[in-house]
């Protein structure tokens, strides 16, 4: 790998082509805005060169003292390039894939599990401890729980810890010792729909986010409560909340207050939880 494939990448993922999901987070390089956006057909005009087979010079539209951190996601890493020519749309196989990392693809049952193994090409497969991972592809998280239990998976996390499971997971001696609560780069949120009445007064919005008990929701949802949209894990900057004030407060009537409908896909214990805190 050289600094070439890490340009070359970053052409590819910006151009309108590639249809990249991320590639918005490319927008802070000089040019890219433009060409991500099809005003600008010169991909070779985006702020990034290499310099020399190690090196690679970003120029960026304005100042971003962020950037290091950016630099870190998927979208900046490095592609190679003749694999991706070689196969196309099928690069991502086992077969064809190349990767540099700690591990490499080795398995992929779609609809069931992933494993990747131990790269011994990698810089330091030395001290790469775990020989096998296997990722199982599990559609209902109810399902989950119980293969923890029964010691068919290691590792469980995140949404595929169902949440009515979690009283009985805090009351278990075995369970509740296994669980613990991390910081997420991540953010869920109520969102309200401010095309439609009452939710068009800002006033009204207002009411309703002060009124959620976001202390109670993230106990519950096994969170860590918010009151902004980035996590504290991000490069966090404060803002000074605008309230509004106690002479234009308002109470409504439930007969004129028309009904809300509060939509949460499966999660009914949190709606439960979200309505209940409003009442």
């Amino acid at each position: 790998m050289t600094a070439h494939d890490i340009v070359w990448a970053i052409r590819r993922n910006i151009d309108p082509k590639t249809a990249a999901a991320a590639s918005y987070m490319l927008f802070m390089l000089k040019n890219a805005d433009d060409i991500g956006t099809g005003k600008n057909k010169d991909i070779n005009s985006i702020g990034v060169k290499a310099l020399d087979d190690y090196t690679v010079q970003f120029e960026l539209k304005g100042s971003a003292g962020y950037f290091p951190s950016v630099v870190a996601n998927a979208i900046f890493d490095p592609l190679p390039k003749d694999t991706i020519e070689t196969h196309g749309t099928k690069w991502t196989e086992p077969e064809n894939i190349v990767s540099n990392g700690s591990y490499k693809l080795s398995r992929w049952d779609k609809g069931n599990q992933l494993i990747i193994k131990k790269n011994m090409d990698f810089y330091d497969a030395a001290n790469v401890q775990i020989e096998e991972v296997r990722y199982l592809i599990i559609p209902e998280a109810s399902t989950t729980l119980a293969m923890y239990e029964n010691n068919e998976i290691d590792i469980l996390g995140g949404k595929y810890v169902p949440l009515p499971e979690i009283p009985r997971i805090m009351n278990d001696p075995i369970l509740k010792k296994d669980y613990s609560i991390q910081p997420e780069l991540c953010t869920y949120y109520l969102a309200f729909n401010n095309q439609r009445a009452p939710m068009d007064n800002p006033l009204v919005r207002k009411a309703f986010n002060t009124a959620i008990d976001r202390q109670l929701l993230a106990v519950i949802g096994r969170s860590i409560p918010s009151m902004a949209l980035a996590p504290m894990l991000a490069l966090f900057f404060g803002l000074t909340l605008q309230l509004v004030p106690i002479a234009r407060w308002t109470t409504w009537d439930s007969k004129i207050l028309p009904t809300i409908a509060l939509g949460l896909g499966s999660a009914s214990l949190i709606a439960r939880l979200t309505r209940a805190s409003m009442l």
